[in-house]
């Protein structure tokens, strides 16, 4: 099975100054990022630009030491998360970060074969239903 993405869906800049980075997009390049906490996760940035979600991460919102300051992570959408999985590991590719849920669907990712994360993601609302 060929990973059919219907979308990027989010774009996570890492960096271990997340206020920082923040105050760059935000008063720099207007972008009107807010602060996040949800899920567990660290205090962390973002905003939907269209509908594409831009988030500003520190290395331990993915629990693992290879995520890296200056790494970017791509979020892809899918439709059904573990059909996915399923077809990944068909073709010998294990999650690097197991299936969990953010607040937002489920999510789990895989590594490039540069070691990027990328991370799959089936969004429990529609983007654009959710902006209207």
């Amino acid at each position: 099975m060929a990973l059919r993405p219907s979308s990027v869906c989010g774009v996570i800049l890492v960096t271990d100054d997340v206020e920082r980075l923040a105050a760059f997009y935000r008063d720099v390049l207007g972008l009107p990022l807010e602060r996040e906490e949800h899920s567990g996760l660290p205090v962390h940035y973002g905003v939907d630009v269209g509908t594409t979600h831009l988030g500003i991460h520190p290395p331990a919102s993915f629990g693992r030491v290879e995520a890296r300051a200056g790494g970017t992570v791509v979020a892809l959408q899918v439709d059904d998360l573990d059909a996915c999985l399923a077809g990944l590991a068909a073709n010998g590719i294990e999650p690097a970060i197991a299936k969990h849920d953010e607040g937002f669907g489920p999510v789990a990712a895989v590594e490039d074969p540069d070691g990027n994360l990328i991370e799959l993601v089936e969004l429990s609302y529609d983007f654009e239903e959710e902006r209207a």
